[in-house]
């Protein structure tokens, strides 16, 4: 619970109510914490569902699946479906979320686009008609880094979609990346009801040269903008996970999830480079992926001191309104690194005037 006690728990409440019937009232302007769900298996523990708890998370942003392109027919294909459980809390708001690639956009033509936005929403109302124990969604997100290439197809699969929701009083909002917030007359404003700006993966995660590419001051001044300013009303994504990168030839191989520096502390196998920085003096096995001598490994991560100075330069660019601040991601290991001292912290810092 936040600082001021059971008063203010029963004040947040009130607001959350309130701001999730009307989000731009101002006179009930509130920070909405909420998390992402990104894996296939959604089944929170024990441990996760204390940090909901305590965190007042009464918004679950949940992948329901991947859309991209099928390798032997070239036509879009969802893939990586999410298993939901049996029993769902009934006092959390559930939104279910698409991810579809940017190059699904760039290969289909506009009848094809218009199939694509009915296929995914009947997918989708079939996984929740199916499930037995998620509510119907108020509101569904689809995530995708569109480009100017591309604004065209994807805004109409969005207006396309948008029209089976709005017969069901359904809100379509979308992933907003922060070059797309800040040069919106190239990119475009996607025909929807809300944005969720991604305040992260701002640097070069292929560079072998980058020091941090999830979140970094430096990079992230460069895309700050007026936010109250975007056309649309906009939620705030910030990230609490961390990765290693890893490098062969100086070309990115892949990423390894919820890597920390005690799985390289065997100097037989690993010599560190500099702070975050490894590479692999004899090859092994690490995390079921086999490294060859001479790989690099670049760790990367989120510490609270960095959000709270990033949440700052952020702050005074948001609208006045009712936004939710989500975290990505829920998993067992990431919340490790952000406890609930930390969380509220950063509602703490937003909800200040």
């Amino acid at each position: 619970m936040r600082s001021g006690g059971a008063l203010l728990a029963g004040s947040v409440m009130c607001l959350w109510l309130c701001a999730a019937a009307c989000y731009r009232d101002h006179s009930t302007a509130a920070v909405l914490p909420a998390v992402y769900h990104w894996k296939t298996v959604f089944s929170p523990d024990s441990t996760e569902q204390v940090w909901l708890r305590e965190n007042e998370m009464r918004r679950v942003y949940v992948k329901f699946f991947d859309v991209d392109l099928d390798a032997r027919e070239d036509l879009p294909t969802p893939r990586a479906s999410v298993v939901l459980p049996a029993q769902l809390s009934p006092d959390t708001d559930y939104v279910p979320c698409v991810f579809i690639t940017n190059r699904v956009f760039s290969r289909i033509g506009e009848t094809e686009i218009d199939e694509l936005a009915t296929r995914v929403w009947d997918k989708m109302l079939r996984m929740v008609e199916q499930s037995g124990a998620l509510p119907f969604p108020r509101e569904i997100q689809i995530d995708c880094d569109w480009t100017g290439s591309t604004r065209e197809a994807y805004f109409r699969f969005l207006a396309q979609l948008r029209k089976n929701l709005t017969t069901r009083n359904i809100q379509l909002s979308v992933t907003i990346r922060l070059h797309q917030a800040k040069f919106p007359e190239e990119t475009g404003i996607p025909p929807v009801d809300r944005g969720m700006l991604m305040f992260y993966n701002i640097g070069n995660l292929s560079d072998l040269t980058t020091s941090n590419s999830i979140l970094n001051r430096s990079a992230a001044e460069q895309y700050l903008s007026d936010y109250s300013n975007y056309p649309l009303p906009l939620d705030l994504a910030l990230p609490i996970f961390r990765w290693g990168v890893l490098f062969r030839d100086e070309k990115l191989i892949r990423l390894i999830n919820n890597l920390e520096a005690a799985a390289l502390s065997d100097t037989t196998f690993f010599r560190k480079d500099a702070p975050h920085r490894y590479t692999v003096q004899k090859s092994t096995y690490l995390e079921g992926y086999y490294l060859y001598s001479g790989d690099q490994l670049r760790l990367e991560g989120i510490r609270t001191d960095l959000l709270l100075d990033v949440a700052a330069l952020i702050k005074p660019r948001l609208a006045p309104d009712s936004f939710h601040l989500a975290f990505y991601h829920l998993d067992p290991e990431t919340i490790k690194d952000f406890p609930h001292d930390s969380i509220q912290l950063l509602l703490q810092l937003f909800e200040t005037p």
